[in-house]
């Protein structure tokens, strides 16, 4: 990072910024990029380079942060006259170096130079009727929706930080898009030098109702110490969904940590516990206003799938079919497993969601597909390895976990069925959001014929996992 900052420093008093020469007269709080000649605030920056070396870095990288997050408050970027070549990335360097970088990238739409991200690709989808007008994204050819054709069109930085600051919150410019696709999730700066995380919803997902439940259910468990990070609340009447800009909007304390290790029995022992005290909680009552999860969870994703004519000829008859045998397996299991409890679930418990600490143990994040089932939904995907594997691991996680709460031993032969119904509707999933430019560019090896290939093969596979007996706990 000082040897960055002192490259930036060099470039800030010489005067020149990549060969070319800064005009300071010029200097202003808004920026003018086009075919690579550069203009931008230097304001927040020259007292940086009048800094003591030792503190340069520091006060260049926060003057650089908030530069950028200027220029994507700026009309120009609102009004999507400056465009990002970055594909989203840009504002995110990681060194003062990277982040002079990303200014780089930024240029006007309409000038003699067109940056790649506006260069227009055939209309219509790669295959099926994913729908839309697509762009062609700098990358190997795979097909970006328009940015006019998905919900988070309008949720700029602008708005963003606007949303926070109507919350009485005072933000420093510093944001950082998270790792999410369904909502979008982004880590703000505050000026105290504090931050927060802000979930804004999908709009259309969820009803307020379902929304509400969600958060009561975090306050509930965090009341009981239980270690889930639940949304912040704000105004005499205790409001946790906020509406800014036609958003719907939480806000929640940032918490750290890294992915459990869980081939150690201790840390699945210490998660057996955390989820037994969820499910004892969840248990008390249903949700009212959330789904529960059934074979409908994976029959709405097959259906949309076929519907659509996603699947090519080379695959669609083996995929009907090996999909549809699947999905009857999984009812005939369903029913052979009789009676089972239906409680509140995180319903998306796996490692991802699971920031843990040495110290603290783990923080529990993400409630958004909380949702009615059987208990055995929220243990099933921290198991992983062969069959002995997973029933070791399993025990571990029972150690704990029936300290608090006793799992009925029936719901192990629901184990297949639930993973089965997973990996149909994640398939479903990427197909409805394919309209959203972000999962093309997460998800590229999606609707090929090789992604395809691969889940023809998948269906083949469950079908024999679903003809084995259940893991078998003493």
């Amino acid at each position: 990072m000082v040897t960055s900052a002192r490259g930036s420093v060099a470039i800030v008093e010489s005067g020149r910024f990549f060969d070319r020469e800064l005009d300071f007269s010029l200097a202003s709080r808004e920026v003018c990029m086009s075919t690579g000649e550069v203009a931008h605030s230097v304001l927040n920056l020259v007292p940086a380079v009048n800094q003591p070396r030792e503190k340069k870095a520091d006060e260049l990288t926060n003057g650089l942060t908030k530069l950028i997050n200027k220029v994507k408050r700026s009309e120009m970027y609102r009004r999507g006259t400056i465009v990002a070549a970055g594909a989203g990335t840009a504002g995110q360097g990681g060194t003062v170096q990277g982040k002079i970088g990303d200014l780089h990238y930024c240029r006007f739409r309409g000038t003699r130079q067109q940056p790649s991200i506006s260069c227009r690709g055939p209309e219509g989808p790669t295959r099926g009727t994913l729908g839309g007008p697509y762009m062609r994204a700098p990358f190997d050819g795979v097909r970006v929706p328009a940015e006019s054709h998905h919900p988070y069109k309008r949720l700029t930085p602008d708005t963003v930080l606007s949303a926070l600051e109507s919350l009485g919150l005072e933000t420093d410019g510093r944001m950082l898009a998270l790792n999410s696709y369904e909502n979008r999730v982004y880590q703000i700066g505050l000026e105290d030098g504090s931050f927060v995380v802000v979930k804004f919803y999908r709009p259309g997902r969820w009803s307020d109702q379902a929304i509400w439940e969600e958060h009561s259910f975090s306050r509930e468990l965090a009341k009981r110490e239980i270690p889930v990070v639940p949304p912040m609340v704000f105004g005499e009447g205790e409001t946790t969904l906020n509406e800014y800009g036609g958003f719907r909007f939480a806000v929640f304390p940032r918490r750290g940590g890294r992915w459990p290790e869980l081939d150690d029995p201790e840390v699945l022992l210490r998660l057996g516990r955390f989820l037994g005290r969820i499910h004892a909680l969840g248990a008390t009552r249903p949700f009212a206003h959330r789904p529960t999860l059934d074979s409908g969870y994976g029959e709405a994703a097959y259906r949309f799938i076929l519907e659509r004519g996603l699947v090519p000829p080379e695959y669609a008859g083996q995929y009907g079919d090996l999909g549809r045998k699947v999905l009857d397996r999984v009812g005939e299991s369903l029913k052979q497993a009789g009676y089972y409890t239906l409680i509140r679930l995180h319903g998306d418990f796996h490692p991802g969601n699971i920031l843990w600490t040495q110290n603290d143990g783990a923080h529990l994040v993400d409630m958004d597909d909380c949702r009615n089932g059987p208990a055995v939904q929220d243990l099933w995907m921290l198991l992983s390895g062969e069959r002995h594997e997973r029933i070791i691991q399993l025990s571990d996680l029972l150690e704990g976990y029936e300290e608090f709460f006793d799992l009925d031993r029936r719901e192990l032969r629901l184990i297949e069925p639930l993973r089965a119904l997973r990996i149909i509707h994640y398939a479903g999933w990427l197909a409805r959001r394919w309209t959203d430019p972000a999962f093309p560019r997460a998800f590229p090896w999606f609707n090929t014929l090789r992604y395809w290939e691969e889940q023809v093969l998948t269906l083949r596979q469950l079908l024999q996992d679903l003809d084995q007996p259940p893991l078998s706990i003493g």
